[in-house]
């Protein structure tokens, strides 16, 4: 008998508890705006990354904006300046590996102990969408190019594919979790490509998901 009422009793207060914490009001949420424009010029953000110091690295059509937390900072284009980064308008940002790098017409290299730019004439000239390193090659796609890839210490072209006309707009590169092949998602469909062949493989086109003018625009 005196366990049945102890039982209740535990039962109770359990319930009591669950009942309080219930219909207490859920932690306020504080949000602060974060303005990039400088001036009066507006700007469009492509992508947004952070690195493992905390920098918020946001790539925008009027330069590489990095914020602090306190501050922004703008990184941009100067001919006259051989060590800025190669583009303004910047469409491309990955950072793998401690090592960030942002595209637009060019690749650029971001050394963090000097605040500099190594950039590469990688594209022709088009613009570069999308950016993967890979062990000791970094993949690059976009604007009509297909698809590149660049030995990391030379900056030597050591593949290209996607040559065909249909499919030389890449629009995003990434990782195949079970093997060293990249999936591609081009303005034909989603590819599965092997460096070791050069070879890629169609998974889906564009007529699957219901319209030919369509494109795959992001991968997950």
């Amino acid at each position: 008998m005196i366990r049945n009422v102890i039982k209740r009793m535990i039962l109770f207060f359990i319930f009591l508890n669950f009942a309080v914490y219930a219909v207490q009001p859920p932690p306020s949420v504080h949000v602060k705006n974060l303005y990039l424009e400088q001036g009066t010029d507006s700007d469009f953000s492509s992508k947004i990354i952070t690195d493992d110091e905390g920098f918020l690295w946001i790539a925008t059509d009027s330069g590489l904006k990095r914020y602090d937390g306190y501050s922004v900072k703008l990184f941009t284009h100067d001919k006259n300046v051989p060590n800025s980064i190669g583009a303004t308008s910047i469409q491309s940002l990955i950072y793998q590996d401690g090592q960030l790098w942002a595209a637009g017409v060019n690749l650029s290299r971001y050394h963090k102990d000097t605040e500099t730019f190594s950039a590469f004439e990688a594209s022709d000239g088009y613009v570069i969408w999308s950016l993967l390193k890979q062990n000791n090659t970094i993949w690059l796609g976009g604007e009509g190019f297909g698809l590149r890839g660049y030995d990391i210490e030379t900056m030597t072209l050591t593949h290209q594919a996607f040559n065909q006309v249909d499919m030389r707009f890449i629009n995003d590169i990434k990782k195949d979790r079970n093997s060293d092949r990249l999936w591609i998602a081009a303005g034909t469909g989603l590819y599965l490509f092997d460096p070791k062949t050069n070879q890629a493989e169609k998974y889906l086109s564009t007529a699957d998901i219901g319209d030919d003018n369509q494109s795959i625009e992001d991968l997950i």
